[in-house]
């Protein structure tokens, strides 16, 4: 039997570091849609901006002098788009609530990923594979992949939730399964 030898059996292994918090930095936003090129339409005649942060994503009017505010609904009552309402976060649609806010034909259709995919992608990860990936567009999301991981934690390279101290693995859920030979749709009910 071969004899193995211990190289230094006096070396120890380093103890690991504390465990920090990490705080997600909360007055942090992005102009997400100019960035990526993405054009929203116009209400009242200002621009239609959209934004994200680390926990939500929402829109904004244009002034003609550049500067923005929310958007107003009849009442005159200032609101943001369903998407910060229920605060899908930088990574995107995590549960089932999430998921509920987009719709089949945003997460499919090539046309409407390109306008509305910006709601829901998960800005943390590559590039989505729906969208148009031009040398332009993929320097933009590298530019907002680096920016997320300054500002939040769970763009981290070792992520955890804001305010907390355990490490955060992402799990995708998506609502579609496929079973046997037909796809499954868990919100409609519908094969």
């Amino acid at each position: 039997m071969p004899v193995v030898a211990i190289m230094n059996p006096t070396k120890t292994i380093q103890k690991a570091a504390n465990s920090q918090i990490c705080l997600d930095r909360l007055e942090w936003e992005l102009d997400i849609t100019t960035f990526l090129n993405i054009d929203l339409g116009n209400e009242n005649g200002r621009k239609r901006v959209g934004f994200l942060s680390c926990q939500g994503r929402h829109t904004k009017l244009q002034n003609a002098d550049g500067t923005f505010q929310g958007t107003t609904d009849a009442d005159g009552q200032t609101t943001h788009t369903r998407f910060q309402a229920n605060n899908m976060n930088v990574r995107g649609p995590m549960n089932n609530t999430d998921w509920l806010m987009v719709s089949r034909q945003e997460t499919v259709a090539r046309g409407l990923a390109t306008t509305k995919g910006w709601a829901w992608w998960d800005f943390c990860a590559p590039p989505p594979r729906i969208a148009a990936h031009t040398p332009s567009f993929l320097a933009a999301w590298a530019n907002i992949h680096t920016l997320a991981t300054s500002q939040c934690c769970l763009c981290n390279d070792m992520p955890k939730r804001s305010g907390g101290l355990g490490l955060y693995q992402h799990k995708y859920s998506w609502p579609i399964r496929i079973e046997e030979q037909a796809f499954f749709d868990s919100y409609t009910q519908q094969s």
